[in-house]
């Protein structure tokens, strides 16, 4: 409830049923935002512990963050003590959430992997859980804020996807490999949650009514809202007669 009233998002799971109920995971992704530690604790059905790159935000709830009990801060400069962490959580039979670029992506892609994190998951009987989130990059909390992929509430939709478990020991290509498909899966199920473009041009339309959407460049005459769905309509049924 708090995640979706303050940052207005509408989550969609699927493969929620991958994270095992018990036991060490260690959950890899890409990170796309500054919250998608909010998204994952929401997403999932047990508890997470978020390894993140130390970060200097003075966001409200990125210093919220700092202070929790189930982050681990990860210094790219000295990273042994979170690895260190890493392993005792696991080996306590938590799930803990990495994210092996190290920082939050500048771009939509899957990164190769900056961080290196098999001392903390070796001889820990743990396994990796692919995951990837869909909808957040573009948006205010990216670095990409300025890109215009975010409407009206009804469309501010967050897919999160679970992959299948693959072994600890699996290597950065074969689990990028697993990130990429994962992503394509997640993408398509995110598109089936909206509306086709004609009951979303069509509710554009009736909301701006009366005013100009459109000036016919031979007469300079305004078109309306309520007029170019005149002229639609009569342009479907000249070309089906």
């Amino acid at each position: 409830f708090l995640f979706a009233f303050v940052f207005r998002y509408r989550l969609k799971i699927f493969g929620g049923e991958n994270i095992p109920e018990t036991g060490p995971v260690l959950l890899v992704g890409s990170h796309y935002s500054f919250i998608d530690w909010a998204v994952l604790q929401m997403a999932s059905p047990r508890p997470l512990k978020m390894a993140s790159n130390r970060n200097k935000s003075n966001a409200w709830y990125q210093r919220w963050l700092r202070y929790s009990k189930f982050l681990i801060q990860i210094d790219r400069r000295n990273p042994e003590p979170a690895m260190q962490a890493i392993r005792e959580a696991l080996m306590q039979g938590e799930a803990v959430v990495i994210f092996p670029e190290g920082e939050v992506s500048k771009t939509p892609h899957i990164s190769r992997f900056s961080i290196d994190y098999s001392s903390a998951i070796k001889d820990t009987e743990s396994k990796i859980l692919p995951f990837y989130i869909q909808g957040l990059f573009g948006g205010p909390y990216s670095h990409a804020e300025d890109s215009i992929m975010f409407g009206p509430a009804s469309t501010r939709i967050v897919s999160v996807g679970f992959g299948s478990l693959i072994p600890a020991q699996s290597s950065e290509e074969n689990i990028r490999i697993q990130l990429r498909d994962l992503a394509i899966d997640t993408w398509e199920t995110a598109i089936s949650y909206y509306h086709t473009i004609v009951p979303m041009w069509l509710r554009v339309m009736r909301r701006r009514r009366f005013k100009t959407i459109l000036i016919d460049p031979k007469n300079g005459r305004h078109v309306s809202a309520y007029k170019m769905i005149r002229l639609v309509l009569w342009l479907s049924f000249a070309f089906k007669s």
